[in-house]
């Protein structure tokens, strides 16, 4: 999952949540017997709606971290790479004019 993915799940838990039904209260019974209350916990979807939300942004963030890790590894290697064959170059551009100006000496 992307960060703009995780971003968006969490934007959409929150609407969802400030847009949901609210949560029910019983109401004691007019039959004069002890009433019972029975309560819902209203947090318990929403609560497990925002440790997903945050797994989610989690898991978002450590992809991000690996690909830009890797992406550093290949710029790394590719660095590497091109100094390597600079250096190559230039050392054989070097033996070329030592062996230029050695061959003009010799004259």
């Amino acid at each position: 999952m992307r960060i703009g993915e995780g971003l968006l799940a969490i934007a959409v838990i929150a609407a969802a949540l400030a847009l949901g039904p609210a949560p029910s209260v019983a109401q004691g019974s007019d039959s004069g017997a002890t009433s019972q209350t029975t309560t819902t916990s209203p947090g318990t979807d929403a609560k497990q709606d925002m440790k997903d939300a945050g797994h989610d942004t989690k898991n978002a963030a450590k992809s991000t971290g690996n690909g830009i890790k890797n992406g550093a590894k290949a710029t790394g290697k590719a660095v590497k790479k091109g100094t390597n064959k600079a250096a190559d170059k230039t050392e054989e551009g070097a033996s070329k004019v030592k062996d230029k100006t050695s061959d003009s000496d010799s004259k």
